[in-house]
């Protein structure tokens, strides 16, 4: 959904999500099977695919109307589309929150590190709360939060080393004071950054 809306961002804090539902995740070809299985259900009993979808992610089913193509069509997209390249190619800052025990996405932690880079902070929860955000909004806040910061001290940190690179050489016995002073600021920014990591 965020990459085909193609939304531009400074920071994405993605819950649960990967480019390739299937790939990310351990046992491939059981997570496929069982895709395909609820897609042909779906065609024929869609409510009942929902009302069970509800329960496994541990919500309470509420019966509405819903449009029964777009959803077909949304299980297609995930069961088929691979996203991987256009989302390797954001240049935004990202960090994402896997769960080790997810009952809907059974997280393969191997793949899912190959989508890590300078740009991605990956961090994996003791949880099998797929719906987290909705039935925790409390810890869903303090992990935004933990994002946050690990972010802004990671900008911080790349502010101090981009001055020392280029004033190196240039500090005179006036400035040796405040080039002390940005040494314990960056050495303060690597213990919080190594702590908010956890």
């Amino acid at each position: 959904w965020f990459l085909r809306n193609k939304i531009d961002c400074a920071l994405l804090i993605n819950f649960f999500g990967s480019p390739n539902f299937i790939k990310f995740q351990n046992n491939q070809k059981m997570k496929k099977r069982v895709l395909n299985k609820m897609i042909s259900k779906f065609r024929i009993y869609p409510d009942l695919v929902l009302k069970d979808f509800y329960t496994e992610c541990g919500l309470k089913y509420i019966d509405k109307k819903f449009n029964k193509n777009i959803l077909l069509n949304y299980l297609i997209d995930l069961r088929d589309k691979d996203q991987e390249k256009e989302f390797m190619m954001q240049d935004f800052k990202k960090v994402s929150f896997f769960n080790k025990k997810d009952k809907i996405f059974a997280s393969s932690k191997n793949m899912l590190e190959n989508l890590r880079d300078k740009n991605h902070e990956i961090f994996y929860l003791d949880d099998n709360e797929h719906s987290l955000p909705l039935i925790n909004p409390l810890k869903t806040l303090k992990l935004i939060e933990k994002s946050l910061k690990l972010w802004t001290l990671i900008f911080l940190k790349k502010k101090i080393e981009y001055s020392f690179d280029k004033y190196a050489g240039n500090y005179d016995s006036r400035t040796l004071l405040q080039k002390d002073i940005m040494f314990v600021l960056l050495h303060f920014l690597y213990q919080e950054i190594s702590i908010s990591n956890k």
